[in-house]
C-alpha cells in the first residue's frame, strides 16, 4: 500500500511538473512576442514631433505579427520597416538583430503628451508619450511673405528702441536734430527737436510700449545726458547728468554717475539701461559694460549684470558677473516679460549658436539653447524641429546670411530670417522666417513657402525693428538705405 502511495505521488509531482514546464513555456513564448521598444540612447525617439516629420521606433517590435502602431489613439501609417544589430543583448532575449518601424505623423495626431502604443500579435505596449505639433504656430500666416519698401532711410540716422507690436519705427536726424516716428503705414512726422539741448552726439533712445514716454541719451559739451520725454504733452525731464560711467554706481537716479548707451523701456515705467562708454550709435542690441534697472517705484538705479565682457575696467562695479562661457555676440530685451537673450557664438566653432535666456527679475539664466551643424550636411535645412533636434547653422546670430533677426515676441519667442544667402538653401525653400519657441522647445513656420526678398537683403548693420497687429514685421534693409515691411500675398 505504501508503494502505490509513493508511485502516485511521484506520478502527481511528475504531472504537475510537465504542467508547470508547460505554462512556463507559455509565458515565455508571451514574453517573446511581447513587442518591447528600445529606450536606449542611441535608439530612443524624439520627445516631440512636426507634422509631416517620419517617427522611428526601435525595439523587439514583431513587424511581421500583424503589427500596429497608435500615437494619440490614431492609427499610423507604417512607412517602412527594417533591422539593425541589437546594441543590447538583453533586449529581445538577445536576438541578434532589433527592428525599425518608420511611421507618418499627421495632422490628426496633434497635440501634447500624446500615447504611443505598440501591438504586435494582440499583445501592446506602451511608449514615453510625444508632443506632436503643426508646422505652423501662434501668429503664422497661412500664405508666404514678400518685402515691400516702407519708406527710404539713411545710414546716417540712429534708430531707437521700439518692440510694442504696433508697427512703430523711432529714429533720430543728426542733420535737423529731430526725433521722428515712421508709422506703420509708412507716414512720418517729428515728435521732438533737439537743437535747444546742443547734443553733439546722440548715443540711444527708447519708446515705451504703451507709447507714453520716449527716452534717450545724448553728449553736450562733454557731459553725458539722459532724458525723458512725454510724447504728448512734449515736456522734458532730465533724468541724469553724468561725466562718466563710475561711482557711484547704484541709488538714485539724478546721483549715479552713468553712461547710457541702450534703453529697454517696459509697459509700467520701468528700464532695462545697457551702460559704458564709447560712441555705439546705431547699435541698439551692442553688449554693453553693465546691464542695470530703472525702477519707477523708487527712482532707483538697481545694476543687474556684468562681466569680462560687461565692466571688466570699472572698480568695484555691482551687479552678478555673466560669464558666458562662450564668445556673446548681441542681446535682445524683452522688458514686459523681464527676458533677457544673450546670442553667443562657441569658442571652439563659428557654426554652433547659442543663446541664454535671462530672468531679469531673478537675474537667473532659465534656459539655453545651442544649435550646430559641424558637419554641413542636409540637416542644417530642416528648420521646423524640436529645440533638441535642430542642427541649423545660427551664424553666432551676427551673420546675416546665415540667420537675422531674433526679434523677441511675447511668450518667450525669437524670429529670425533663416538663410537669406547660404549656400545651396534656396534648393530646399530658404529663405524663411521662422519662431524660435522656447517655452514649446520647437521652430515652427512664420508663414509658408520662402521668403520673396524682392531686392532686398538685411546686412550686419541691418536689424529688425518691430511687428505690428498684423504679423507683418519692420526692418532696415540694404545696409540701413531702406525701412523694410512684410507683408502677406
Amino acid at each position: 500500500m505504501k508503494t502505490n502511495c509513493k508511485i502516485c505521488a511521484i506520478v502527481f509531482l511528475l504531472a504537475c511538473t510537465i504542467l508547470s514546464c508547460k505554462k512556463t513555456d507559455k509565458f515565455y513564448n508571451k514574453l517573446q512576442n511581447l513587442p518591447q521598444i528600445d529606450q536606449s540612447a542611441a535608439n530612443a525617439y524624439k520627445s516631440a514631433y512636426i507634422v509631416g516629420d517620419v517617427m522611428i521606433i526601435t525595439g523587439s517590435l514583431q513587424p511581421k505579427n500583424n503589427l500596429q502602431i497608435s500615437i494619440g489613439g490614431i492609427t499610423a501609417d507604417i512607412v517602412k520597416t527594417d533591422s539593425i544589430k541589437n546594441p543590447q543583448q538583453s533586449l529581445a532575449g538577445r536576438r541578434p538583430f532589433i527592428d525599425r518601424v518608420y511611421v507618418s505623423i499627421t495632422a490628426a495626431m496633434v497635440g501634447k503628451n500624446q500615447q504611443v502604443k505598440v501591438t504586435s500579435d494582440g499583445y501592446s505596449t506602451i511608449g514615453p508619450a510625444i508632443d506632436v505639433y503643426t508646422p505652423g504656430g501662434r501668429g503664422s500666416f497661412s500664405t508666404s511673405l514678400f518685402a515691400a519698401k516702407l519708406t527710404d532711410f539713411s545710414s546716417e540716422n540712429v534708430l531707437l528702441y521700439c518692440q510694442n507690436g504696433k508697427g512703430d519705427v523711432y529714429y533720430y536726424v543728426p542733420d535737423t536734430q529731430t526725433i521722428v516716428h515712421i508709422k506703420k503705414d509708412g507716414t512720418q512726422q517729428a515728435v521732438y527737436n533737439l537743437s535747444s539741448l546742443v547734443p553733439s552726439l546722440f548715443l540711444c533712445g527708447g519708446v515705451d510700449p504703451v507709447g507714453n514716454k520716449l527716452f534717450f541719451s545724448i553728449q553736450a559739451a562733454g557731459i553725458y545726458g539722459f532724458y525723458q520725454l512725454d510724447l504728448h504733452s512734449k515736456a522734458i525731464v532730465l533724468l541724469n547728468q553724468s561725466v562718466s560711467l563710475s561711482a557711484p554706481y547704484e541709488g538714485r537716479i539724478g546721483s549715479v554717475h552713468m553712461v547710457v548707451t541702450g534703453v529697454y523701456p517696459d509697459s509700467a515705467g520701468n528700464l532695462y539701461l545697457g551702460l559704458g562708454q564709447g560712441n555705439k550709435q546705431n547699435m541698439p542690441f551692442f553688449l554693453p559694460d553693465a546691464i542695470a534697472k530703472y525702477s519707477l517705484a523708487d527712482g532707483k538705479i538697481t545694476y543687474l549684470y556684468k562681466s569680462i565682457v560687461f565692466g571688466n575696467s570699472f572698480t568695484n562695479m555691482p551687479g552678478i558677473s555673466l560669464n558666458a562661457g562662450n564668445t556673446p555676440t548681441g542681446l535682445r530685451f524683452s522688458p514686459d516679460e523681464n527676458l533677457l537673450y544673450l546670442l553667443q557664438t562657441s569658442y571652439i566653432d563659428a557654426v554652433t549658436g547659442v543663446i541664454a535666456i535671462y530672468d531679469l527679475s531673478a537675474s537667473l539664466k532659465i534656459q539655453e539653447f545651442t544649435t550646430s551643424n559641424t558637419t554641413d550636411d542636409a540637416s542644417q535645412y530642416q528648420a521646423i524641429a524640436p529645440l533638441n533636434g535642430l542642427h541649423i547653422n545660427m551664424g553666432e546670430g551676427s551673420n546675416p546670411a546665415w540667420s537675422f533677426g531674433f526679434l523677441p515676441m511675447t511668450g518667450r519667442r525669437l524670429q529670425m530670417l533663416l538663410y537669406q544667402n547660404y549656400k545651396q538653401a534656396v534648393n530646399y525653400g530658404f529663405s524663411k522666417w521662422i519662431v524660435l519657441d522656447f517655452i514649446d522647445k520647437r521652430t515652427y513656420a512664420y508663414a509658408p513657402d520662402n521668403f520673396s526678398q524682392n531686392g532686398y537683403s538685411f546686412f550686419t548693420k541691418d536689424l529688425l525693428l518691430n511687428y505690428d497687429e498684423e504679423g507683418n514685421l519692420y526692418a532696415t534693409g540694404n545696409n540701413l538705405s531702406a525701412i523694410i515691411k512684410t507683408q502677406a500675398n
